[in-house]
Protein backbone atom coordinates (compact mmCIF):
# COMPACT_ATOMS: atom_id res chain seq x y z
CA UNK A 1 0.00 0.00 0.00
CA UNK A 2 1.29 3.40 -0.75
CA UNK A 3 1.11 5.89 2.30
CA UNK A 4 2.06 9.61 2.16
CA UNK A 5 5.00 10.19 5.20
CA UNK A 6 3.88 13.17 7.17
CA UNK A 7 7.11 14.69 7.82
CA UNK A 8 7.87 14.38 4.05
CA UNK A 9 4.87 16.22 3.05
CA UNK A 10 5.82 19.06 5.03
CA UNK A 11 8.76 19.35 2.81
CA UNK A 12 6.56 19.67 -0.30
CA UNK A 13 6.65 23.52 -2.25
CA UNK A 14 6.82 24.89 -5.13
CA UNK A 15 9.93 24.19 -7.12
CA UNK A 16 11.95 27.48 -8.41
CA UNK A 17 9.91 27.62 -12.04
CA UNK A 18 6.52 28.22 -9.11
CA UNK A 19 5.56 24.48 -10.46
CA UNK A 20 4.14 22.66 -7.72
CA UNK A 21 6.17 19.37 -6.63
CA UNK A 22 5.06 15.79 -6.43
CA UNK A 23 4.73 14.94 -2.37
CA UNK A 24 6.32 11.68 -2.15
CA UNK A 25 4.58 8.73 -0.96
CA UNK A 26 6.29 5.14 0.62
CA UNK A 27 5.22 1.71 0.32
CA UNK A 28 4.12 0.43 4.06
CA UNK A 29 3.10 -2.69 5.46
CA UNK A 30 0.34 -3.43 7.62
CA UNK A 31 0.92 -4.80 10.98
CA UNK A 32 -1.51 -5.88 14.29
CA UNK A 33 0.25 -5.53 17.39
CA UNK A 34 -1.91 -7.47 19.97
CA UNK A 35 -0.26 -6.67 23.16
CA UNK A 36 0.64 -3.30 24.50
CA UNK A 37 3.46 -1.79 23.21
CA UNK A 38 6.37 -0.13 24.72
CA UNK A 39 6.20 3.38 25.27
CA UNK A 40 9.06 5.79 24.23
CA UNK A 41 8.40 10.05 25.74
CA UNK A 42 10.57 12.62 23.69
CA UNK A 43 12.58 14.73 24.16
CA UNK A 44 14.23 12.77 27.48
CA UNK A 45 14.98 16.02 29.15
CA UNK A 46 10.79 15.94 30.04
CA UNK A 47 10.20 12.14 29.85
CA UNK A 48 11.39 11.15 33.61
CA UNK A 49 8.93 13.68 34.83
CA UNK A 50 6.55 13.00 32.79
CA UNK A 51 6.73 8.89 33.90
CA UNK A 52 6.54 9.64 37.05
CA UNK A 53 3.27 10.73 36.79
CA UNK A 54 2.12 7.97 34.49
CA UNK A 55 -0.72 5.94 36.28
CA UNK A 56 -1.12 2.11 35.95
CA UNK A 57 -0.72 0.66 33.81
CA UNK A 58 1.81 2.09 32.62
CA UNK A 59 5.20 1.43 34.50
CA UNK A 60 9.13 2.02 34.05
CA UNK A 61 11.31 -0.10 32.87
CA UNK A 62 14.58 0.14 34.93
CA UNK A 63 17.79 -1.05 32.94
CA UNK A 64 20.16 -3.64 34.22
CA UNK A 65 23.63 -3.08 35.02
CA UNK A 66 25.52 -6.44 33.31
CA UNK A 67 29.23 -6.63 32.76
CA UNK A 68 30.67 -6.38 29.24
CA UNK A 69 31.46 -10.09 29.10
CA UNK A 70 27.54 -10.82 29.78
CA UNK A 71 25.89 -8.36 27.41
CA UNK A 72 27.55 -10.21 24.84
CA UNK A 73 25.60 -13.30 26.18
CA UNK A 74 22.40 -11.54 26.64
CA UNK A 75 19.74 -11.16 23.78
CA UNK A 76 18.55 -6.98 24.37
CA UNK A 77 20.76 -3.54 23.78
CA UNK A 78 23.18 -1.81 25.68
CA UNK A 79 22.09 1.85 26.81
CA UNK A 80 24.86 3.37 27.58
CA UNK A 81 28.51 2.81 29.22
CA UNK A 82 28.87 3.50 32.99
CA UNK A 83 31.57 5.72 33.05
CA UNK A 84 35.33 4.18 34.58
CA UNK A 85 33.21 0.41 34.70
CA UNK A 86 33.54 -2.56 32.54
CA UNK A 87 29.60 -2.36 32.91
CA UNK A 88 26.34 -0.78 30.84
CA UNK A 89 23.18 -0.15 31.68
CA UNK A 90 21.31 -2.57 29.53
CA UNK A 91 17.46 -3.76 28.45
CA UNK A 92 16.44 -6.99 27.89
CA UNK A 93 13.95 -8.08 25.21
CA UNK A 94 13.11 -10.65 27.27
CA UNK A 95 12.12 -7.80 30.20
CA UNK A 96 10.38 -6.19 27.60
CA UNK A 97 8.01 -9.02 26.72
CA UNK A 98 7.54 -9.84 30.46
CA UNK A 99 5.85 -6.63 31.10
CA UNK A 100 3.87 -6.96 27.69
CA UNK A 101 2.56 -10.06 28.81
CA UNK A 102 1.38 -8.68 32.20
CA UNK A 103 -0.67 -6.51 30.11
CA UNK A 104 0.93 -3.59 30.83
CA UNK A 105 2.76 -0.73 28.89
CA UNK A 106 6.44 -0.51 29.60
CA UNK A 107 7.98 2.94 29.70
CA UNK A 108 11.60 3.03 28.60
CA UNK A 109 14.40 5.74 29.21
CA UNK A 110 16.49 5.96 26.20
CA UNK A 111 16.82 8.52 23.51
CA UNK A 112 15.34 7.36 20.15
CA UNK A 113 18.37 6.15 18.49
CA UNK A 114 18.00 2.99 20.56
CA UNK A 115 14.59 2.04 19.79
CA UNK A 116 16.19 0.97 16.47
CA UNK A 117 17.19 -2.06 17.97
CA UNK A 118 13.67 -2.74 19.23
CA UNK A 119 12.34 -2.28 15.52
CA UNK A 120 15.04 -4.66 14.41
CA UNK A 121 14.08 -7.04 16.69
CA UNK A 122 10.27 -6.59 15.51
CA UNK A 123 8.99 -4.39 18.88
CA UNK A 124 7.59 -1.34 17.64
CA UNK A 125 7.95 1.52 21.04
CA UNK A 126 4.86 3.88 21.03
CA UNK A 127 6.53 7.09 20.23
CA UNK A 128 5.12 10.59 21.65
CA UNK A 129 6.68 13.74 21.56
CA UNK A 130 5.80 16.18 24.09
CA UNK A 131 6.54 18.98 21.39
CA UNK A 132 8.25 21.81 23.08
CA UNK A 133 8.28 25.77 22.26
CA UNK A 134 8.79 28.83 23.27
CA UNK A 135 4.82 29.12 23.85
CA UNK A 136 4.72 26.15 26.39
CA UNK A 137 8.67 26.49 27.60
CA UNK A 138 7.37 27.62 31.08
CA UNK A 139 4.62 24.65 31.26
CA UNK A 140 7.68 22.40 30.78
CA UNK A 141 9.29 23.90 33.14
CA UNK A 142 6.67 23.27 35.51
CA UNK A 143 6.51 19.37 34.60
CA UNK A 144 10.30 19.14 35.06
CA UNK A 145 11.19 21.49 37.79
CA UNK A 146 14.42 20.30 38.57
CA UNK A 147 15.63 20.50 34.53
CA UNK A 148 18.54 22.20 34.97
CA UNK A 149 18.99 22.80 31.21
CA UNK A 150 18.35 26.05 29.59
CA UNK A 151 15.46 27.53 27.31
CA UNK A 152 17.91 27.24 24.29
CA UNK A 153 18.71 23.84 25.54
CA UNK A 154 15.24 22.70 25.83
CA UNK A 155 14.39 24.44 22.37
CA UNK A 156 17.35 22.96 20.98
CA UNK A 157 16.79 19.40 22.20
CA UNK A 158 13.37 19.27 20.83
CA UNK A 159 14.81 20.38 17.52
CA UNK A 160 17.24 17.76 17.75
CA UNK A 161 13.91 15.36 18.52
CA UNK A 162 12.22 16.40 15.76
CA UNK A 163 15.14 15.71 13.05
CA UNK A 164 15.45 12.00 14.86
CA UNK A 165 11.88 11.57 14.29
CA UNK A 166 12.04 11.56 10.65
CA UNK A 167 14.27 8.32 10.44
CA UNK A 168 11.30 6.72 12.80
CA UNK A 169 9.83 3.50 9.80
CA UNK A 170 6.22 4.43 11.17
CA UNK A 171 4.36 7.27 12.70
CA UNK A 172 4.78 8.56 15.62
CA UNK A 173 2.02 11.05 18.00
CA UNK A 174 3.06 14.38 18.79
CA UNK A 175 1.62 16.45 21.86
CA UNK A 176 1.06 19.83 20.35
CA UNK A 177 1.49 22.98 23.02
CA UNK A 178 -2.03 24.17 23.15
CA UNK A 179 -3.50 20.85 24.18
CA UNK A 180 -2.16 21.02 27.93
CA UNK A 181 -1.57 23.85 30.15
CA UNK A 182 -0.34 21.59 33.39
CA UNK A 183 1.50 18.41 34.27
CA UNK A 184 -1.91 16.17 35.08
CA UNK A 185 -3.62 18.00 31.98
CA UNK A 186 -0.51 16.43 29.62
CA UNK A 187 -0.62 13.22 31.64
CA UNK A 188 -4.45 12.45 30.54
CA UNK A 189 -3.54 13.75 26.89
CA UNK A 190 -0.63 11.06 26.83
CA UNK A 191 -2.25 8.49 28.43
CA UNK A 192 -5.48 8.80 26.09
CA UNK A 193 -2.84 9.29 23.29
CA UNK A 194 -1.13 5.71 24.23
CA UNK A 195 -4.74 4.19 24.02
CA UNK A 196 -5.18 5.49 20.36
CA UNK A 197 -2.37 4.30 19.56
CA UNK A 198 -2.06 0.78 20.78
CA UNK A 199 -5.89 0.44 19.31
CA UNK A 200 -4.42 1.53 15.78
CA UNK A 201 -2.72 -0.73 12.87
CA UNK A 202 0.65 -0.05 12.50
CA UNK A 203 2.32 0.87 9.74
CA UNK A 204 5.59 0.18 8.82
CA UNK A 205 7.36 0.91 5.99
CA UNK A 206 7.91 -1.55 4.06
CA UNK A 207 11.86 -0.76 2.70
CA UNK A 208 12.67 -1.39 6.61
CA UNK A 209 10.02 -4.64 6.54
CA UNK A 210 11.96 -6.41 3.86
CA UNK A 211 15.38 -5.21 5.56
CA UNK A 212 14.32 -7.05 8.73
CA UNK A 213 13.24 -10.45 7.01
CA UNK A 214 16.13 -10.59 4.63
CA UNK A 215 18.67 -9.88 8.14
CA UNK A 216 17.16 -13.05 9.22
CA UNK A 217 14.59 -11.50 11.91
CA UNK A 218 11.08 -12.41 12.14
CA UNK A 219 8.00 -10.58 13.43
CA UNK A 220 7.43 -10.54 16.87
CA UNK A 221 3.44 -9.05 15.53
CA UNK A 222 1.28 -10.47 12.82
CA UNK A 223 1.52 -8.78 9.44
CA UNK A 224 -1.94 -8.22 8.64
CA UNK A 225 -2.85 -9.81 5.09
CA UNK A 226 -5.13 -8.74 2.91
CA UNK A 227 -7.73 -10.74 0.60
CA UNK A 228 -7.88 -9.28 -2.85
Amino acid sequence: MLCKRQELMKLCACSPENTVALCPYTVVQPISVRRPRPVLLLPPMLAGALTQRLPSPFHPLSPEVVSDDESKRKSGFCLRKIPGQDKSEYISFRAIEEMAAKNKHCVLDMELLSASALVTEGIYPIVLHIKVTEANISQCRNLAPVCEASDHELLQCDRRVEESLRTLPYAHRTVEPGTWTCPQQLVDVVTHGISQEQSKILWMEQSWDQGLLLSGHQHREQPVSHRA
